[in-house]
């Protein structure tokens, strides 16, 4: 743990906010993982709702834009 602290501290400091890879490698479309390395520099740009079926998955489309927030760049 400390490693990966120290890594994304250094990661950070040279101004990398994040990394984002792919769930599955061998399908990329299923989505990405993301990594921030500075919490500060989280920013909620956008609140959604979103309906599931009653396997609670998604039911594509169905996204709600409820509240959009203006993006401000973070330093």
């Amino acid at each position: 743990m400390d490693g990966e602290r120290a890594a994304a501290e250094f990661l950070d400091s040279i101004g990398v906010n994040y990394i984002c890879w792919p769930y599955c490698w061998r399908n990329p479309n299923l989505g990405t993982n993301l990594a921030v390395f500075n919490a500060d520099k989280i920013q909620i740009v956008r609140i959604e709702q979103v309906e599931l079926n009653s396997k609670q998955k998604l039911i594509t489309g169905s996204e709600k834009t409820i509240k959009e927030f203006p993006y401000e760049f973070i330093k």
